[in-house]
């Protein structure tokens, strides 16, 4: 089974999903298209083979302009669209979790900007903790018309700023800054980035493998966005629940 994202809008009903999945014996994966990307591929490659030393802070940049043919159900019904985070900032968290593992918990603040009448927030900023005190800052919005995406992950050793990376296209430039100074890295393939997941997808099936992004992933991707939707509501700091609870 694949499985647009989000995986489902509460975790009770993802959680579901991975154990049906497991008990009828299918790959269970989730269209997360950035983890596919050849510059993704590359910023995991290097975060873990300690090109940036430990890990200290993770910055998202995901605020981009809604178009208008798509200003209407997302923006206008809360239990269907739920706004930024259930489209942004889930993608953000399919990014930075395989970026730093666990999550934490997250605050955020959330606002209604765009020229619309809008039910959701359509603009978050939030930052979520991950073990090892390690901060993940997003600006995810359907406000903003030319700021780019990027992605950059501060670390004890060297930063990594990778330019409009945060898109469904096979572009955006890695620079890798250290103490030997600063250099663009060529990114091979470029592929499209819905062919490798569907090709990953497909390998995953025939040889009983696992996809690039697999149902458990996508679960703890919600995970992340349903606490920053959480944490923009209540003002409060909202732990990222990413396991089984009881009863779910």
């Amino acid at each position: 089974m694949l499985c647009e994202k989000p995986v489902a809008l509460t975790l009770t009903d993802a959680w579901s999903m991975v154990r049906a999945c497991e008990a009828a014996g299918l790959v269970f994966g989730v269209n997360h298209h950035l983890p596919c990307a050849d510059t993704h591929r590359e910023i995991r490659r290097l975060v873990a083979g300690g090109a940036v030393g430990q890990p200290l802070g993770v910055r998202v940049f995901h605020a981009v302009q809604l178009p208008e043919r798509l200003a209407t159900w997302r923006l206008r019904d809360p239990a269907a669209g739920a706004g930024v985070p259930l489209d942004i900032t889930v993608h953000d968290a399919a990014v930075v979790n395989g970026l730093l593992g666990q999550p934490v918990d997250a605050v955020a603040l959330g606002a209604r900007q765009g020229p619309w009448d809008a039910a959701v927030d359509d603009a978050i900023m939030s930052v979520v903790r991950y073990e090892g005190h390690v901060l993940a800052q997003t600006h995810d919005a359907f406000t903003v018309r030319y700021a780019g995406t990027g992605l950059e992950v501060h670390g004890t050793e060297g930063s990594i700023v990778a330019k409009d990376v945060m898109t469904q296209d096979p572009i955006g430039s890695v620079l890798l800054r250290d103490s030997s100074g600063e250099r663009q890295l060529d990114i091979p393939g470029r592929r499209d980035l819905y062919e490798v997941a569907l090709d990953a997808f497909a390998h995953a099936v025939a040889e009983q493998a696992e996809p690039a992004v697999t149902g458990v992933d996508g679960v703890r991707a919600l995970a992340v966005a349903l606490a920053v939707q959480e944490a923009a509501s209540s003002g409060r700091r909202v732990p990222v629940v990413t396991e089984p609870v009881t009863g779910s």
